[in-house]
This record gives C-alpha cells, sequence and structure tokens, in this order.
C-alpha cells in the first residue's frame, strides 16, 4: 500500500514528532510518505520519502495573506462562518496532483484546515483518507475550527476514517462518522531507566505558548515552591511568546525557581532523569505524549485537569489530576510530593504501570489494523 501523512508542516510539535515515529512504523509494512504543505524545516530528520511540497517563502506568504483577506470578506457576509477549502485550492491541488502521480491508495490528514478539504479531495481523487485528530473535540469546534464549523463537519463525514485520542472523543466524533475509533499516541522515547526522585526538580515538556500551554499558570505556581524546589522548562516557541517568558522571569525575579533550558533533544533523557515529579498546567490537549513519557522515566504526574490529561491519568487513578485552573490546589498537592519521597514512589509505580498501555506495538498493531481494513474496501 502507499501511503502518503500529511501535516502542515513537520516543525516542532507533537503532532509532527508522532506522525514522524507512527509513519516511520507503518513504513516497515508499507510504503510511506511525509508530505508538508507549508514551508518546514523537517525539524525531526524524516530521512525517507520526505515531501516539502511548500511553494516559495514570498508566494507563500502572499496566498496565505489573499487567503485569509477572502475568508475575512466572507466571515462577514455569512456572520461568521467561512469555508477553508475554497481559498486552498492551490496548496489542495498540488497534493492532489501528488496522490494523483504517485498512485496513492491512503491519505492521512493530520490538521483540521486538511480535514475540512476531504470531499475536495475525494472528488479529485481515488485515495481512501484517515481524518486523524490530534486535538480534542471541544477546543477544535469552540477555538481552532471556530467560523468554519459547517465546513470541518462535513469534512468529517466525508472520510473514509476517523481517529480521535480518547474514549471522550470517540463518543463525540462518532456521532458525525460511524467509522470513528480511537488510537492512543504511542511512547516515542526508547528507555529503560528510571529517575531516582531525590533531585529538588519539577519538570516541564512542551511549547512555549502561553494560552494553551499555560505558561502563566506555571510562573505563579512556581512562586509558592519551597526555596531549594524549582521547575525546568524544555521547550521553545514563537519568538514573542519565549520573549515573554524570559521577560517575566527577569521581571518578577524567577532566575532561581524557573530554569529555562530550551529545545532539547538527546539531553531529553535527562531532562526527565534529573526531574522527580512533571508538571502539567495545559488549559486543553489531546492526548498529551509529554505524560507518557514522563511516566515511563517514572516520575509522578500533577496535571490540571483536561480530557487529554484526564485519558492519560485515567480520571486520577495513575496521578494527581487538579480541577482545572485551580492554582492553589495544584501548589497544595505539589507541595505533599515535594515533602515525601515515599508519597513520590507510590505515583512512580503507577506510572511506570499505565506508561504499559502505550507500548509502540500495540498501537502500530491497530493502526495496521485500520490500514488493512482501508486497503480491503479500495
Amino acid at each position: 500500500m502507499k501511503i502518503v501523512i500529511v501535516g502542515d508542516n513537520f516543525n516542532m510539535g507533537g503532532i509532527q514528532r508522532v506522525s514522524k515515529v507512527i509513519g516511520e512504523k507503518i513504513a516497515e509494512a508499507h510504503n510511506v510518505y511525509f508530505y508538508s504543505v507549508y514551508n518546514t524545516n523537517n525539524y525531526y530528520n524524516i530521512e525517507n520519502n520526505f515531501i516539502d511540497a511548500s511553494f516559495p517563502l514570498t508566494v507563500e506568504f502572499f496566498l496565505r495573506l489573499y487567503s485569509k483577506s477572502l475568508r475575512t470578506i466572507e466571515s462577514v457576509i455569512r456572520k461568521g462562518e467561512f469555508s477553508q477549502a475554497r481559498y486552498k485550492k492551490a496548496f489542495l491541488n498540488k497534493l492532489i496532483h501528488f496522490i494523483e502521480n504517485n498512485n496513492i491508495d491512503i491519505v492521512i490528514l493530520t490538521s483540521p484546515v486538511l480535514i475540512t478539504s476531504i470531499f475536495y479531495l475525494k472528488r479529485n481523487t481515488k485515495a481512501k483518507y484517515i481524518a486523524w485528530l490530534h486535538n480534542n473535540y471541544d477546543t477544535y469546534i469552540n477555538k481552532y475550527t471556530k467560523g468554519y464549523n459547517q465546513e470541518f463537519y462535513k469534512g468529517l463525514k466525508s472520510a473514509d476514517k476517523v481517529v480521535c485520542l480518547t474514549k471522550y472523543d470517540y463518543t463525540k466524533y462518532s456521532l458525525l462518522n460511524d467509522k470513528t475509533t480511537y488510537i492512543y499516541n504511542p511512547l516515542t522515547i526508547d528507555n529503560k531507566r528510571t529517575s531516582e526522585l531525590t533531585n529538588k526538580k519539577i519538570c516541564f515538556t512542551g511549547r512555549i505558548e502561553f494560552e494553551h500551554k499555560g505558561i502563566d499558570r506555571l510562573l505563579k505556581v512556581a512562586k509558592y515552591l519551597p526555596s531549594d524546589w524549582k521547575i525546568e522548562l524544555a521547550g521553545t516557541g514563537k519568538k514573542d511568546q519565549v520573549a515573554k517568558l524570559k521577560k517575566i522571569i527577569k521581571d518578577e525575579r524567577l532566575e532561581q525557581k524557573i530554569i529555562f533550558k530550551g529545545p532539547l533533544k538527546e539531553e531529553l533523557i535527562n531532562h526527565y532523569l534529573e526531574s522527580s515529579i512533571y508538571l502539567m498546567t495545559s488549559r486543553w490537549e489531546g492526548m498529551p505524549l509529554v505524560l507518557a513519557e514522563a511516566m515511563s522515566f517514572g516520575l509522578p504526574i500533577v496535571a490540571f485537569e483536561q480530557t487529554g490529561s484526564s485519558e492519560v491519568l485515567d480520571g486520577g487513578n495513575f496521578g494527581v489530576l487538579i480541577e482545572n485552573g485551580n492554582i492553589e490546589e495544584m501548589v497544595k498537592q505539589l507541595k505533599k510530593l515535594v515533602n515525601s519521597f515515599d508519597l513520590r514512589k507510590e505515583y512512580q509505580k503507577l506510572s511506570l504501570q499505565r506508561v504499559q498501555d502505550f507500548d509502540m506495538k500495540k498501537i502500530i498493531g491497530k493502526w495496521l489494523s485500520l490500514i488493512k481494513d482501508c486497503e480491503e474496501n479500495i
């Protein structure tokens, strides 16, 4: 089978990383391509069948600006609703050309804008289409796809398969498409070691994005930690977000409480190993891969409750879930772990138990079954 995984880009990010990992595992049984619609830096070094289909930067800039202008006008006329697919045809036609020229059998789309275009793509190709949803239903509908929800629904209904990440999302998406299933994202770090839980460090890994990742909340939490404990942040983000983080750390004199380490690759393993607690302050998540990563190192997890963290921690059975946004309660629960090595060891056992559910072989098996089902219907 010839399969292409299509993303907006393959820069640094959870979607891009898991697309690479799962794609390369599927490639052990099928011919898999990785297709980037927009300009990309191939952050995760995909070596085989990587297609940078972006236009030259100046052309891409004007195409996207033109598209945005038309969407804005349509939104005013239609009282908030607009089309994505109608104004992405230069990009979509390039994808159609690739699908047809390479006799692609299955197309896996990883972003909501691409998913809205499934009905148009199916009209012009013979391939089967899988909508792979990396965020939770409520966040898409109330935030990311707000303004083009009707077209998003149309795209989902047109998909041959829909893959989401949690049981909660399955109950929502299956109402739109009865060929919906949920498959966890797998653990992507090959790790056999566990933290000794003795260092006075709490770690955070993710994009530096204040609203989504709750960086503002993390900074508030840091102020109330015992003086000899600190939070180490690994990740990067847009320049303005990183600059904002550094400015607040300096202005609020948090240099001894917050250590910003920037993006990590090989050093990421030590980032986890040298920590004693993992902290998640996100306002929303799809399936937070970083929680499974942290659990594989035996780190106790403390997270604000949203659909992603609730799924990974099984409603609080495998970690500490805090009412979303309750800073006071988060500080209280962190202090319990900070002050008790025995409690940290208890949660370490739970983390190591739960992480088995994110085993790569189990998850790839589900993907291969899904692909086989598509193959039988081609």
